[in-house]
């Protein structure tokens, strides 16, 4: 999972193992309470979840992603969000438009 937080800082939450990438502030693990956490890397951060919520344990290095990075990951990451709720608009649109492409 990737998010950007209210100051634009980019964080990824890995959730099984993968190549940690240059395109974020911090990394953290996603683990439920029974996996063996020794296992981890100590300089990246952690987070404990259930199906219930989720608790940050442990945070990792802080990094320093350029600011022309940083503009280019977020603007991005706005781009997708824009064409996903464009591609769903549409299709609602298409379904009220054609009422039988509907479901019943």
């Amino acid at each position: 999972m990737w998010n950007v937080s209210p100051l634009g800082l980019t964080t990824f939450q890995i959730i099984s193992g993968g190549i940690i990438s240059p395109f974020c502030d911090a990394f953290f693990f996603a683990v439920d309470r029974h996996f063996p956490q020794d296992i981890l890397p100590t300089d990246t951060g952690l987070i404990v979840a259930d199906a219930f919520g989720a608790e940050i344990i442990k945070f990792g290095l802080s990094l320093e992603v350029p600011a022309a990075r940083r503009k280019a990951v977020i603007t991005k990451f706005a781009m997708n969000a824009g064409e996903r709720l464009h591609h769903q608009r549409e299709n609602l649109r298409q379904k009220d438009r054609f009422p039988f492409l509907r479901k019943s």
